[in-house]
């Protein structure tokens, strides 16, 4: 299924909500240096190479199952992102400057991808001293697509964004990630809310708790009414 087919499934959070919650962010990230490395407001910048069917966190990407950052596990996942993008383009990718400029990126390989991922329009890197987070949530927001991120923006900057509209936002647009040793698995939004539902039939629907593995189905609880048999 692409990219956009989850979308024509799902359906758009209410779009009063998407700008309320792009203005919030906005405002949290202000005065976190909105600006890139060519001295560009991430605002400026969305308008000119955006908008994308998904966005990136780069960092946590490059950074699940692995003990030291890889560029290699990160390109697969932007592989299989693009492959399911209906324009087949690419993702925008977050990453911190450092992630850009020192340590793994110094190698060849890794200098080659990311000079490729620039020129492409797809690599924006977050000055130093921000905190990444809030562009790649911006991005995504902005963009109205999906957003890869094993990050279950469980802490407090993230409760700032309230507790009703932000979590259904983030079920639906979340795409989470399991790396085996057959590589990475890119685990889509689930295709129905995970809450209490009634069917047409009266059954009753109870979503359980299972934690955060991925790899195993989220068990439900259903609750049928007895037939009628007096008739």
């Amino acid at each position: 299924m692409s990219l956009l087919q989850w979308f024509d499934y799902f359906g758009l959070v209410d779009t009063c909500y998407f700008c309320m919650l792009q203005q919030v962010i906005h405002k949290m990230i202000v005065s976190d240096i909105l600006i890139d490395l060519e001295g560009e407001l991430i605002q400026e910048w969305l308008q000119k190479y955006g908008p994308f069917d998904a966005v990136v966190d780069g960092a946590n990407v490059g950074l699940v199952s692995m003990h030291t950052f890889s560029f290699y596990q990160l390109n697969s996942v932007v592989k299989q992102l693009r492959q399911m993008s209906p324009s087949k383009r690419l993702p925008l990718i977050i990453l911190h400057k450092n992630r850009v400029t020192g340590g793994p990126a110094q190698h060849p390989n890794n200098k080659k991808l990311l000079e490729h991922w620039k020129n492409s329009g797809a690599l924006y890197a977050t000055p130093p001293g921000s905190n990444d987070d809030w562009y790649w949530l911006y991005a995504a927001v902005s963009c109205k697509c999906l957003l890869m991120t094993n990050d279950e923006m469980r802490d407090h900057l993230f409760q700032l964004l309230g507790t009703t509209f932000f979590p259904r936002w983030k079920e639906k647009h979340q795409i989470r990630l399991s790396v085996s040793q057959r590589g990475p698995t890119l685990h889509m939004p689930p295709p129905y809310s995970i809450v209490i539902q009634e069917s047409e039939k009266g059954s009753w629907h109870v979503p359980t708790i299972t934690g955060d593995d991925l790899e195993t189905p989220r068990q439900w609880l259903c609750a049928t009414r007895p037939k009628d048999t007096s008739l």
